[in-house]
């Protein structure tokens, strides 16, 4: 519709437009940023997709992913956690609960040689699904996140039924859940 790439539409586009919506209605956003979309849960845990989409700024050639954090950190919005990939921190979905320790280390590595501040507190796990092993291995590699937000209907088990209290498996972490996510539209 626009006739421009998907970066060049997020960069100029739809985020000067929630920049404004954010100014008008007196909002703070957390922007929760994925590495890597491969599906890749071994290491090495690169960043090909993170550092592949470029747009220009200024005449000069500038990793567009780069250029969106620098621009919430700059607008004080929160930056949050989303995970290295976008594969759950479930048990079953990873080799080892050392293995999801190693690709959060390897997110909080890119996160500090690209500039972006202090380390995230708020997690929002992928698909919504995290287990007790999940939340462990979140608690040994990036000991800064307090909040995390999953969603407030849905099961227990795999991450969901949370209310705003403690989180069960580490009280140290608060749910704070999102509750309209899956929200359909009806007459």
């Amino acid at each position: 519709e626009f006739n421009i790439t998907q970066a060049d539409f997020y960069q100029n586009t739809w985020w000067p437009d929630m920049q404004q919506l954010a100014k008008e209605q007196n909002l703070t956003y957390t922007a929760i940023p994925i590495f890597d979309y491969r599906g890749v849960t071994e290491p090495p845990f690169l960043y090909p997709e993170w550092e592949s989409t470029t747009i220009i700024k200024d005449g000069k050639t500038v990793i567009a992913t780069d250029e969106l954090m620098r621009s919430v950190i700059a607008s004080r919005h929160e930056l949050g956690f989303h995970g290295y990939n976008h594969q759950s921190l479930l048990k079953d979905n990873w080799p080892d609960q050392e293995i999801m320790e190693i690709a959060i280390l390897g997110a909080i590595k890119k996160w500090k040689s690209s500039g972006f501040g202090k380390l995230p507190e708020t997690y929002v796990p992928p698909s919504n699904f995290i287990d007790g092993t999940g939340i462990d291995a979140l608690s040994i590699a990036m000991p800064s996140l307090h909040i995390m937000s999953s969603l407030y209907l849905g099961e227990f088990e795999e991450g969901s039924d949370r209310e705003f209290d403690p989180e069960p498996f580490d009280e140290d972490m608060f749910d704070f859940p999102r509750i309209t996510s899956g929200y359909v539209i009806k007459d």
